[in-house]
């Protein structure tokens, strides 16, 4: 019995279906990281895709720290530069407001404190 093959079945076979199935099988691994609401790394570390010996692509604790950290104080410093334009409700103690606008804000610290925000 004559069996019909395409011309280019060998490269069909070698080139198309693994791109087809790699993504197919990327298309499954997206799907469930969606419903298990994981990262897609999370679900490929877990169907055994992706191995722990490569490097992550970022440094644990890079890029600009909080402002806060490297300046403790800015919580004091802003409330400092709001307290002559600040009212507040007197049965409640913990409900303030202000006057100042957000770059008269931006103003004010600069002025005062010499903090420079956006």
């Amino acid at each position: 019995m004559l069996v019909w093959k395409p011309l280019y079945w060998d490269m069909a076979v070698k080139i198309i279906l693994p791109k087809f199935w790699d993504a197919a099988e990327r298309l499954c691994v997206k799907r469930a990281a969606e419903v298990a609401e994981l990262p897609m790394r999370t679900v490929q570390k877990l169907i055994g895709k992706v191995s722990d010996e490569y490097p992550k692509i970022c440094n644990a604790g890079g890029g600009r720290k909080p402002y806060w950290i490297s300046n403790p104080e800015i919580d004091e410093q802003f409330l400092d530069a709001l307290r002559d334009h600040t009212a507040g409700d007197p049965m409640d103690e913990k409900i303030r407001w202000t006057n100042l606008r957000a770059w008269e804000i931006v103003e004010a610290l600069k002025d005062e404190h010499g903090i420079e925000v956006s």
